[in-house]
């Protein structure tokens, strides 16, 4: 008998008769996958208007799926959504493609080279954190963080400093535009475009137009820049400008929504904790990379709050993943807010402990509990990136301020494709 056929069927929470798990993935998806992870084990089946979706937990499912067949799993719902701004970049990009593509990104990012870009980039943080204090009683911490990683992004990748004007506005837009697509389970065509549509294309017509000619402008320069740009005009040719395009639009909008929101959480996280705080000052006072109390604040931040925390993936031909059918055409779901939750992998999980990322602790954590970057071959080329640009902003704005939160109440969660609170989160800030 075929291996497939042998297998079982995954299990299933109790849904309603036509809609299936539809109402409570409106309502509560975070809860609804979490329980069902808690209850029916490590893989488990969601019917969504006829449509079978399958939740991945388990280590061994995770590492099948990602890494050891992942030739068989192409990127899942919400990436169309994604590819109409950032083309075949590398989120978005399959097969031979994404390969080219990361291929000609990697050596970007290579430790060496990012730390040349640390120095121009804790100028702007700390500039940008400066003016943090200008904003009165209390920033809107979100924001906030949104308009420094921008500006941040804006820096490593362009050698821009500054505000960027049009683009302060369109991609904010855009990126609500993406959200709102790629969590849409189905779409009605009209033979005309909405208002929205309409903003929509505005706003990436700006993006394009400024790419372009920052492209022009670099390629008819002698000069060479410390940037990542100035990486990928070396690896792209002149003829190239349209995969340069994408693999610079990708990186700078990848780059900044999921820095902002993991920065949102940690800051969230040590206004509640000022012993914390106060352990992450004592580390990073004349030593801006920080030490490792710091990274095991980020770690663990990141852990509770994930900025990236579901994905999919579609397979291509039927498959057994931790012995449960998949048929082929199936969408499974990766969803590192469920496994950093799971209390078979954590003890009490809801609670903010850096400690768990110790070095005593660390090599207790089972394999895929944790992927705030994902896993396998398509594993987030910017991981380092990301986390030395954390390090450099939460050193930043611990070492000038004491903070405070104007309102104790968790504020809720906005899964769109980042973990980003419901209602906003105003932060006092004393300076020290």
């Amino acid at each position: 008998m075929s291996p497939v056929l042998d297998a079982r069927e995954a299990p299933a929470l109790p849904g309603h008769f036509l809609l299936g798990h539809l109402p409570r993935r409106q309502r509560d998806p975070l809860g609804m996958y979490l329980e069902a992870a808690e209850t029916l084990g490590g893989f488990a089946r969601f019917h969504l208007l006829g449509k079978a979706l399958y939740l991945v937990s388990e280590p061994e499912g995770i590492q099948r799926v990602l890494a050891d067949n992942a030739a068989n799993y192409a990127k899942g719902f919400g990436y169309a959504a994604m590819k109409s701004v950032m083309g075949e970049g590398l989120v978005t990009a399959e097969g031979a493609a994404w390969r080219e593509q990361r291929r000609r990104c990697v050596p970007a990012f290579h430790g060496r080279r990012l730390e040349q870009l640390l120095a121009p980039m804790r100028q702007v943080i700390d500039a940008g954190v400066a003016s943090w204090g200008q904003h009165g009683e209390a920033v809107d911490l979100f924001a906030a963080s949104l308009t420094l990683s921008r500006h941040v992004a804006a820096r490593a990748l362009l050698s821009l400093d500054g505000p960027l004007d049009a683009l302060d506005d369109a991609i904010p837009l855009l990126q609500r535009e993406v959200s709102r697509r790629s969590l849409a389970l189905f779409t009605v065509p009209l033979p005309f475009r909405t208002p929205r549509e309409r903003a929509f294309d505005r706003a990436l017509a700006t993006l394009d137009a400024f790419v372009y000619a920052q492209l022009r402008s670099r390629r008819g320069s002698e000069s060479r820049q410390n940037d990542l740009l100035q990486d990928l005009l070396d690896a792209y040719g002149p003829d190239e400008e349209v995969p340069l395009r994408d693999a610079l639009v990708t990186l700078f909008l990848a780059a900044y929504e999921t820095t902002a929101t993991s920065l949102t959480w940690i800051l969230w996280l040590l206004a509640q904790h000022p012993e914390s705080a106060e352990r992450v000052y004592a580390e990073t006072v004349g030593t801006p990379g920080g030490g490792p109390y710091t990274r095991q604040v980020i770690e663990e931040g990141m852990r509770l709050y994930p900025a990236v925390w579901l994905f999919a993936r579609r397979a291509i031909n039927a498959d057994v993943v931790a012995g449960y059918q998949v048929p082929a055409g199936s969408f499974l779901l990766i969803s590192p807010w469920v496994n950093h939750h799971l209390t078979r992998f954590w003890d009490k999980p809801g609670e903010f402990r850096p400690e768990r990322f110790d070095a005593a602790q660390r090599p207790a954590i089972p394999k895929l509990a944790y992927l705030p970057f994902s896993s396998g071959p398509r594993q987030c080329i910017g991981a380092a990136f990301a986390i030395m640009e954390l390090t450099a902003m939460v050193g930043a704005v611990v070492q000038r301020y004491r903070m405070e939160l104007s309102d104790p109440r968790a504020p809720g969660f906005e899964p769109l494709i980042t973990l980003q609170p419901a209602r906003r989160i105003h932060l006092k800030l004393r300076a020290r």
